[in-house]
């Protein structure tokens, strides 16, 4: 996946268009308002292709997702951390299948040692990684709490509240913990996370997520 892609992938929710090579236009997948490219060489006035389609960007279901993960009571929270904790749990055999494809891969393609140690999972990262979940899980929810207040002279009462981001994206490199972690802290502070992990650990992300 290009860099292009990867940074497209930080506007969660919006649509862009499918920029083609026709008519002289970009033929790049930029993120464009108004069809006013946004990259720096390509700031000029844009059509869409002949095609005329609008690429309804992959964050979408995310950004769906966030306005009901920001209602989402404690409880419901709580027990759907503690559900991903005891799937882990149970799943922890097959997630160290795939980590070995990432290991050999790695190896093969001559990482050096110390970041195969980062991508490598064993018995001790992975109960490490599952008493994350839960310590996430027993932490005070977030959502709705008051942080500071004042009362206006014609009366208005103000509240500093604390509110979900909405989506958010997370580039990260070859640390499989870091997907659950990021999951967990993302559910419990009821947010959407879209992620984008290194290729070298894509077959550990792939069942992790699964």
């Amino acid at each position: 996946r290009s860099l292009a892609r990867g940074v497209d992938g930080l506007w969660g929710g919006f649509a862009v268009w499918r920029l083609g090579h026709q008519q002289g236009v970009c033929h790049r997948p930029c993120v464009c308002g108004g069809g006013l490219c946004v990259a720096p060489h390509y700031r000029r006035r844009l059509r869409p292709d002949r095609a005329g389609w609008l690429q309804l960007h992959p964050g979408l279901p995310a950004l769906s997702g966030s306005r009901k993960l920001a209602v989402l009571s404690t409880q419901a929270k709580d027990a759907a951390l503690k559900a991903v904790a005891d799937i882990l749990q149970r799943n922890t055999e097959s997630i160290f299948a795939e980590n070995r494809k990432d290991v050999t891969a790695a190896r093969e393609s001559g990482m050096k040692e110390s970041l195969v140690d980062r991508l490598e999972l064993n018995e001790k990262k992975m109960a490490g990684i599952v008493e994350g979940v839960l310590v996430v899980m027993a932490l005070p929810d977030p959502v709705g709490s008051s942080e500071a207040g004042w009362v206006r002279p014609n009366g208005l009462r103000i509240s500093q509240v604390r509110v979900p981001f909405g989506v958010i994206g997370i580039i990260y490199e070859s640390r499989p913990n870091v997907t659950v972690d990021t999951f967990a802290l993302a559910l419990k502070s009821g947010n959407a996370i879209l992620l984008r992990g290194s290729r070298s650990a894509i077959n550990t992300n792939i069942e992790l997520v699964r």
